[in-house]
């Protein structure tokens, strides 16, 4: 476990619900012996930390609580601030029974699985306290199995498995540390009779999920409506993978005061509707995504940007597929790490610390830190970087502090000028702040907090009304705290 890592209050039961505790010595020794079928408003189900793994999976299904009394599953520390690890290998579960497709393939898609058929999902479930790992087939090989419902025959888990595979209303996963899997949360909106609502998404370790030389499982995968992820350690993926930190299909994401750490071929990724397209597609909240409070410490030959929004791919033409609309980000520190050496195959040439796909999607920023770090730089040549990959176009740009590697809007590859808005250079010269001038506390071990000095103390702008405000930050490794100053400083951290 990660050191200083909180976990949440043990969940008790609400209302008239029950607690249904599971460990040595308690009713249930196994998981697979409680009966998950049976859960309604106000359950509790709590497992207790022992010393070896439970090799058994959940399956949620008809499980429904309410907005005051959910369904909630919790891990109980033991002495010493361990948490009880549910270890997909080899994993039993206790068998369901919703249709062919469901037992077959569903079923089997996560070491947690919270879905049904359709018209017929869980609402208002929590997870909470657990170490959730071996939901994977990271080597295609075929080596990682689970165990058939009711039988202890061995089946292959698919590439894409995950940690927690969720389809329903009201989630909140909190506390809890997502390892080892293909995808580390996944989630899909299948339509409103099959939805995924309300994601939430607080205080957890989610880090080296994916599949060796894959590009399609990343740390959080998600598709919902209103999606909110705060407090989290997000990263790096898992060694060999091609994944991503957080990727977003959804519509109302809220991330704030999350770290994202590579290496990750990106870190955010705000993408076009895929199963939900004929739904989220269409609400104005999918044109709107906050950006807030964040840290993203990048890795030599890591991302070659922080924030992608647009659409999969490098599609530049405007199209309702994608976003099409604004991503507002403020109060981040995202420093971008890299250097340029011919010959050197991991010399990385651009950077960009955004990407957006077409002259539609807008960037709307203040009080951001854009920071850049060569960490050769006696042998080196800086990376040649932008705010801008291709395309995107400034909504609003303000109270920035600007790396001095930062050469252009846009990256050479591009013609200097390609959404015509004749963005003058000097803007950017006016925000250019050193290292040194920024003053990072321990920028070689990544401490990205502000020390004595810095000329981002007292320098923000207040948040404009309509957006969240900014009055906490994040606390290694899953914790959040309260945000004091007189006035805003810029960038994640108040000194």
């Amino acid at each position: 476990m990660p050191a200083g890592f909180i976990a949440a209050p043990v969940c008790e039961p609400s209302g008239s619900g029950a607690v249904f505790e599971v460990g040595p010595g308690k009713a249930y020794e196994n998981i697979i012996d409680v009966p998950f079928e049976n859960l309604g408003p106000g359950d509790v189900v709590k497992i207790y930390a022992k010393p070896d793994p439970y090799y058994e999976r959940i399956i949620l299904t008809t499980a429904r609580g309410t907005a005051g009394n959910p369904v909630c599953i919790c891990g109980v520390p033991d002495g010493n601030g361990n948490l009880p690890v549910l270890d997909g290998t080899n994993a039993a579960v206790r068998p369901v029974n919703v249709n062919t497709y469901f037992n077959d393939i569903t079923a089997y898609l996560g070491v947690i699985v919270i879905a049904n058929e359709w018209d017929n999902h869980p609402e208002h479930i929590q997870v909470k306290n657990l170490i959730i790992q071996g939901a994977h087939q990271y080597s295609n090989d075929g080596n990682q199995k689970y165990k058939v419902m009711g039988t202890s025959t061995l089946e292959p888990y698919s590439p894409g498995a995950a940690g927690i595979w969720m389809r329903g209303t009201d989630i909140e996963v909190s506390n809890c540390i997502i390892q080892e899997n293909g995808n580390g949360v996944f989630g899909a909106y299948n339509g409103p009779e099959n939805p995924l609502t309300n994601v939430k998404l607080y205080n957890n370790v989610i880090r080296n999920n994916g599949t060796y030389g894959g590009y399609r499982h990343h740390n959080v995968y998600l598709e919902a409506d209103s999606l909110i992820v705060k407090g989290n350690l997000i990263g790096p993926i898992r060694d060999g993978s091609l994944g991503i930190n957080l990727k977003s299909r959804s519509a109302g994401e809220v991330v704030m005061y999350n770290k994202l750490q590579g290496p990750a071929s990106r870190h955010f990724d705000f993408v076009e509707s895929q199963n939900g397209y004929d739904w989220l597609a269409q609400k104005a909240s999918f044109r709107r995504t906050i950006v807030a409070g964040n840290i993203v410490v990048g890795v030599e030959g890591g991302a070659g940007n922080i924030l992608h929004y647009g659409g999969d791919g490098d599609n530049t033409t405007p199209s309702d597929d994608l976003r099409q609309g604004t991503i507002y980000a403020y109060n981040n520190t995202f420093l971008l790490r890299g250097y340029y050496l011919t010959g050197d195959p991991d010399a990385v040439w651009r950077q960009s610390f955004t990407d957006l796909n077409t002259c539609n999607e807008k960037l709307y920023a203040f009080n951001n830190i854009w920071a850049y770090h060569n960490p050769r730089p006696d042998e080196t040549s800086d990376t040649n970087i932008t705010i801008f990959r291709y395309r995107g176009v400034v909504d609003h740009f303000s109270h920035n502090l600007v790396a001095k590697a930062t050469n252009a809007w846009y990256n050479d590859k591009t013609d200097g000028d390609p959404c015509l808005q004749g963005y003058d250079f000097a803007t950017l010269q006016a925000a250019m702040a050193s290292n040194s001038d920024l003053s990072f506390v321990d920028l070689d071990n990544d401490d990205l907090h502000l020390a004595a000095g810095s000329v981002a103390i007292d320098a923000g702008v207040t948040v404009p009304v309509g957006l969240p405000a900014i009055d906490h930050q994040f606390v290694m490794p899953n914790s959040l705290e309260e945000r004091h100053g007189c006035s805003l400083d810029i960038g994640a951290y108040e000194l």
